[in-house]
Formats: structure tokens, C-alpha cells, sequence
């Protein structure tokens, strides 16, 4: 088990500086970085790596290790341009694994290490995502435009010629494509101001409509931007994967891809929660007098949009082709009024205080009913009107009823009050216009503990939207490798064959998790506001209800470290 025996090198030499900063120990920790290697090249391929590819390893181990400062957590904003090529001794370390992980997939799927372009793409990956993170350095402000506006640029220049080089194509930065890019950067560094011009603009307007009207254009032209330049890099980043050099045609499709889906979220997003906030303040008299009525005309109308709304993910048909689609369907209207009389009945009996069973009961009678009760009455009226000769075979009717019941039971057992309240106090927050007194929006992406990133203030509910949003790509992108695994092995496990997780190994199957993993980065845009809204917290944290399985393993080893005040602290 020599390629063992490598990863346990590896692994010492990554801790070793860290046990002792001296420049001996730094010298030892290179010299059993080199020798984990070497054996890896021999246990993989029968070789001895090259002099240059043992230079690169041992610069690529000094630097990161010269550019630790001890002083620094885990994950840290840089404070200024020389925080950008500086690292904790924790990151230092993952980053040398990392790198090392790296050489062993190109050894086992191609034969030979990592070519010095991509080395040199090792080494700037880990300075690239630093230099993102210092647009949030407390030390530029807002007002810095010019100087957020060339920090995008650079890092989108950076990306674009150094895949254009993994490519094996020369300079491909020519003045369209870097016209394109600069707008680009203009835009992603201006999506925070964009989405505080309802705030700003509240001190001199006070018309509700207007600064309702801006808040959704902000929504839409923040989230624009925002998905712009994530689609644009991860698009780049794919491109390359399958040999793609960078260029104008495609990073045109990328942006146009990422803009029209961005402002689509964001508009329908924020329209929904305004017109249902506006609906029920000038209707609520009508609908506490006649709710069976006013459940069944609301959600009647607005079904096929909410249909359309869950049935969306990153690779589905565009939304309004999907959405007129819907619209078409005169079935939708008939189960949408059919849960809005359900709705509405709940409301009456006081479900949301019931207990769970009570919920899930009335939850599994209520989807039954919506999605095979009303598909059997549609049914048998397109029979008296002869459009139909037969009912449908019982076993479709089955399998509508225990998957619309399950459904049900699910949602109502989650919608208990308590729940309901946070739901709506999100929702309000969403609504707001204007914050008086904005706070700042403070997320910590690793495992929600570390990594402190002051995203701006919350000023209104479209700030709310995009800070969310982009969180989502902050957090989704540590957590992609992950889902991407999970893929591999699950796909194995349904399929009850091993082949998924022998092409893993090759490098079509290499690729084909990475290109996952960068779908999932994007699904963050979307994924978190959903997620954030509707996720529900357990009130006492132990180690059984945590967030994904790697957390679970966490938390299950403190759990029986630690007592049970440190473990919840």
C-alpha cells in the first residue's frame, strides 16, 4: 500500500510546520513533502517524477508555508493587498493536502503530475479567493467603487488567461472580451449599491408605490449582475474542462445565461411577496369574511405560477416558456382551488396549534385530495364531455394519491406556529422598503461557526435578497465538493453497481464531478433564500440533527468530547 504510505507523508509534512515554525523543521517538512511524492508517482505509475515537478512541489509547499501568519483564525477577510497572499496555518495546510490530492487524481486518470500551468494555477487559485474576500474588508469602504470595480477585474482577467493557458491557447485578452469583462466587473462590484437605492432614495421619496417599483428594479438588476458574474466564471471554468478556451461568443452565452436568470428570480421573488403584502392588506376584510371563497380564487389564480416556481432548477426550461405552459393547463386552476379550500379549512380548525400527527393526518387527506382527488374528477368531466373514453389505469391514481398524501403530511406537519411566525417575520422582513437602522448581514460559511464575512447592511428587503444570495455562493462553494461525492456514491447506490465509483477514477469521471460541483456553486444563488426562509432550526442542537453528513460526524465526535455546555457553545 504505497500510495498509503504517500497520503500519510503528506499529511505529516502538512502538520509539521505547524508543530514547529522553525526554519529546520520547514526544511524537514519539504524534504518528507518531496519523498510523498515520490512515492506516489512510483505506486501510481512506476516512475520517479521529474526535477521540474519536484521543484514546483517544493515552491509550491515553501510559499504557502512562508506566507503563514500564525495569528490569523481559520478564515479570515483580508485586511489589505498583502492579506490576499497571506494564509492561516489551518488554511496553509489544507491548501498543501489539497494540492497533493490534486497530483495524486492527475497521476491516477492521466498517467504523468500536474503540468507547470497548473501548478502555477495551484498556486493562484487559493490568492484569487482571498482577493474576492477583500471586497469585505472593513478597510474599503462602499464608497470605493474604482477600486472594487478593478479588484473584479483583475481577479476575471486572472481567471479567464490562466484557463485560456490551462487550454493550451496563448493570449486570448483581447479588447472585446476584456470590454465585456469590465463590464461585467462593473456591474458585480456595483450590485450592493444597486440594491441599496431603495434605502437611499426613501429619504427623499415617501411614495409607496415608487419605492416599491424600486425595490423590485433592484432586486432585478442586483441579482442580475450578481448571477452575471457567477455564471460567467463557473461557465469559463466548465468551458475548460471539456477544452474550451475563453472568448467572447462564450462568455457572452454565459452572462446573457446568468443575467436573464437573476433578474427572473429576483423579480418574481420579490413581485410575489409585494403583490401577496399588498393583496391581503386591501382584501384582508374580504377574506376573513369569505375564506373558503377567497382561498379557492387566490390560489386558483396563482397555482400554475407557484407550479411553475417548484418544478424550476439550474438546467430547466427557460421560466416564462415554462410558466405559459402552465398558464395553458385549465387542471392547475382546478387544484389550485382545491387547496385553497384545504387552506382555508386549516385556517378554521387552528391546524398550525394541532399536534404533529393531527397535521400530518390532515396534510395526507389534503394532497391526496389536490393531486389524485382532483385528477380523478378532471377526469371523469373531460368523460361527460366526451373528450376523454376511459379513466386512467388505478395504479396512476395510486401513485398520485401516496405521493400527493406524503407531500401534504410533510408540509403540514412542518407549518406548527412557531414555525408559521418565523416564516412570516422573514417575510416582513422581505416586504420592508426601507430599514431605518440597518444591520450588518454577518454569515459564517464554515459550519456556520468560522470564517466571519461582513456582507453590508441589511437595508431593505431586496438587500435582504441579495445578501442572501450571495451567501449562497460564498457557503454552496465549500460545500460542492461534497454534494458532488455524495452524487457519486448515492448514484452507485440506486443503481446498485460500483461502476459510478470506478469512473470516478478516471478522468471523464474527474470531470464529470467537477462540473457538478460547479452547478451546485450556482444553485447557492437561488438555494439559500429558499433555504434560509424556510429551514427549519431545531431548538436544542445535538448531534443527530445537524446539517449534512460531515457535520453530523463533527458533531458526533464533540458531542462525546465535550460536555454538554461546551458542546452547544
Amino acid at each position: 500500500m504505497a500510495w498509503g504510505l504517500a497520503f500519510w507523508l503528506a499529511g505529516t509534512s502538512a502538520w509539521l510546520p505547524g508543530f514547529s515554525a522553525t526554519s529546520f523543521c520547514l526544511v524537514v517538512a519539504t524534504c518528507i513533502n518531496l519523498l510523498a511524492a515520490v512515492t506516489l508517482r512510483w505506486a501510481l505509475a512506476r516512475a520517479l517524477p521529474s526535477l521540474l515537478d519536484c521543484a514546483c512541489l517544493a515552491l509550491i509547499f515553501l510559499f504557502f508555508n512562508l506566507r503563514v501568519d500564525p495569528a490569523l483564525p481559520i478564515w479570515s477577510v483580508p485586511l489589505d493587498v498583502a492579506g490576499v497572499f497571506t494564509f492561516s496555518r489551518v488554511g496553509c495546510t489544507l491548501i498543501v493536502l489539497a494540492c497533493f490530492c490534486v497530483s495524486a487524481g492527475s497521476l491516477a486518470t492521466r498517467g504523468h503530475g500536474p503540468k507547470a500551468i497548473e501548478f502555477i494555477a495551484l498556486v493562484l487559485a487559493p490568492c484569487l479567493f482571498n482577493g474576492l474576500l477583500l471586497l469585505a474588508s472593513p478597510d474599503l469602504p462602499n464608497q470605493a467603487l474604482v477600486a472594487r470595480i478593478l479588484l473584479v477585474l483583475v481577479v476575471n482577467v486572472v481567471v479567464v488567461q490562466l484557463l485560456a493557458s490551462l487550454t493550451g491557447s496563448s493570449w486570448v485578452l483581447r479588447p472585446p472580451l476584456l470590454l465585456l469583462l469590465l463590464c461585467a466587473s462593473a456591474m458585480a462590484a456595483l450590485s450592493p449599491t444597486i440594491a441599496d437605492i431603495p434605502w437611499r432614495m426613501s429619504a427623499t421619496s415617501s411614495a409607496p408605490l415608487l419605492l416599491v417599483f424600486l425595490v423590485v428594479f433592484a432586486a432585478v438588476s442586483s441579482q442580475a449582475a450578481l448571477w452575471a458574474q457567477t455564471y460567467l466564471v463557473t461557465g469559463f471554468m466548465m468551458d475548460a474542462l471539456e477544452g474550451r478556451a475563453p472568448g467572447l461568443d462564450r462568455a457572452l452565452v454565459h452572462c446573457r445565461q446568468g443575467a436573464y436568470r437573476g433578474a427572473v428570480y429576483g423579480g418574481v421573488f420579490m413581485t410575489i411577496l409585494y403583490l401577496l403584502f399588498g393583496a391581503y392588506h386591501q382584501f384582508a376584510a374580504v377574506i376573513v369574511s369569505f375564506p373558503y371563497a377567497s382561498g379557492a380564487v387566490l390560489l386558483g389564480v396563482l397555482f400554475p405560477l407557484i407550479k411553475t416556481i417548484v418544478e424550476s432548477f439550474d438546467g430547466s426550461a427557460p421560466f416564462i416558456t415554462r410558466l405559459r405552459r402552465s398558464l395553458r393547463d385549465p387542471l392547475n386552476y382546478f387544484r389550485g382551488a382545491v387547496l385553497g379550500v384545504g387552506v382555508a379549512l386549516a385556517l378554521q380548525v387552528h391546524l398550525p396549534i394541532q399536534d404533529s400527527w393531527m397535521r400530518s393526518a390532515f396534510g395526507f387527506l389534503l394532497g391526496a385530495t389536490v393531486y389524485a382527488g382532483a385528477q380523478y374528477l378532471w377526469d371523469w368531466s373531460r368523460i361527460g364531455i366526451r373528450q376523454r373514453q376511459y379513466l386512467q389505469t388505478g395504479k396512476i391514481y395510486l401513485v398520485q394519491l401516496l405521493l400527493g398524501g406524503v407531500t401534504g403530511a410533510a408540509l403540514c406537519w412542518y407549518c406548527e406556529s412557531s414555525q408559521l411566525q418565523v416564516i412570516l417575520q422573514k417575510f416582513y422582513r422581505y416586504t420592508t422598503l426601507s430599514v431605518d437602522l440597518p444591520q450588518a448581514y454577518i454569515v459564517y460559511p464554515l459550519f456556520s461557526k468560522w470564517g466571519q464575512l461582513n456582507l453590508g447592511l441589511e437595508t431593505s428587503g431586496g438587500r435582504l435578497l441579495f445578501n442572501e444570495s450571495l451567501s449562497g455562493v460564498i457557503g454552496w462553494s465549500l460545500a460542492a465538493p461534497l454534494f458532488s461525492l455524495n452524487m457519486v456514491f448515492l448514484t452507485a447506490l440506486l443503481k446498485r453497481s460500483l461502476r459510478p465509483v470506478r469512473e470516478f477514477a478516471t478522468a471523464e469521471g474527474f470531470k464529470r464531478v467537477i462540473v457538478q460541483a460547479l452547478l451546485v456553486e450556482r444553485w447557492g444563488l437561488w438555494m439559500a433564500p429558499i433555504i434560509y426562509s424556510f429551514l427549519r432550526m431545531a431548538p436544542d442542537p445535538q448531534w443527530y440533527n445537524q446539517d449534512g453528513a460531515v457535520r453530523t460526524v463533527i458533531a458526533t465526535g464533540m458531542s462525546l468530547a465535550l460536555d454538554q455546555n461546551d458542546f452547544r457553545t
